[in-house]
């Protein structure tokens, strides 16, 4: 997950979502804690794994083919 104090804008394409999807789909409650500190903080680490897939799935199939999409912090 992006930290909202990162002062630098960040690339994605939709295979990152897809890969870190994967990942985070693998992880228990607790290994999901520790890997995403920062969902911790907003209480919604339970929620990664669906976020990270409807994300995608957004991208891929509701807009249609993104190939990057780039992040900049508000």
């Amino acid at each position: 997950m992006v930290d909202p104090n990162t002062p630098y804008s960040l690339t994605l394409r939709p295979v990152d979502l897809e890969t870190a999807a994967m990942t985070a789909c693998t992880l228990n409650l607790e290994e999901a804690k520790s890997t995403y500190p920062l969902l911790v903080d907003f209480n919604i680490v339970e929620y990664v794994c669906m976020d990270l897939i409807y994300q995608y799935v957004l991208l891929v199939d509701g807009f249609g083919k993104f190939k990057t999409l780039i992040l900049i912090p508000s």
